[in-house]
């Protein structure tokens, strides 16, 4: 498999689990929206309430950050790689030996 591939594949799947995590993420959203909900008659959630919402949502954060930290790596060895193909192909086009003529 070439690199152009991997980094496709890759791709893929890291969007796959950004859906995933966003889909965590919007249930977290829920889950707080409909204790406010059932709540309202109370001065303020249960502390144990927030203190839960924030500890998931920070692990989510942290997740996805770490998620796009690599895809970010990927990226740029790709880069990398291509630039040095690159430079290859223009110092193979520069050498390459005179025509002779008979």
């Amino acid at each position: 498999m070439d690199e152009e591939e991997k980094l496709f594949k890759s791709h893929m799947q890291y969007l796959k689990e950004d859906a995933r995590l966003l889909t965590e993420e919007g249930a977290l959203i829920n889950k707080l929206q409909s204790n406010r909900v059932a709540d309202k008659y109370m001065i303020a959630m249960e502390e144990h309430d927030i203190d839960s919402y924030i500890n998931d949502m920070e692990s989510l954060v942290k997740q996805k950050m770490a998620l796009y930290q690599n895809l970010y790596g990927k990226i740029q060895h790709f880069k990398t790689k291509l630039q040095e193909e690159e430079e290859l192909h223009s110092q193979t086009k520069a050498v390459q030996p005179q025509q002779l003529y008979y």
